[in-house]
């Protein structure tokens, strides 16, 4: 938390979760990818700042689960 990455070509961003959920991968307030199952990877194409929300299907309807801090990626100086 309150650390900088920086992206370099080919940075990928993975999550995993003990329980299948919708992914949904947001970077710069734009939805980047949205997916369902029990894993998530998907390329950081542009540097910003990036969440991850996790959603489980609880009785045919989706239930917040986990959100994560903004992660930033910067550009190599």
């Amino acid at each position: 938390m309150g650390k900088k990455v920086v992206r370099r070509p080919g940075t990928t961003l993975a999550a995993e979760s003990p329980l299948p959920c919708r992914f949904t991968l947001v970077g710069n307030g734009l939805i980047v990818r949205r997916q369902e199952g029990p894993s998530l990877e998907a390329g950081a194409e542009e540097p910003g700042k990036y969440r991850l929300g996790a959603e489980l299907n609880y009785t045919g309807e989706r239930v917040p689960w986990v959100y994560t801090n903004p992660i930033p990626l910067t550009i190599e100086p």
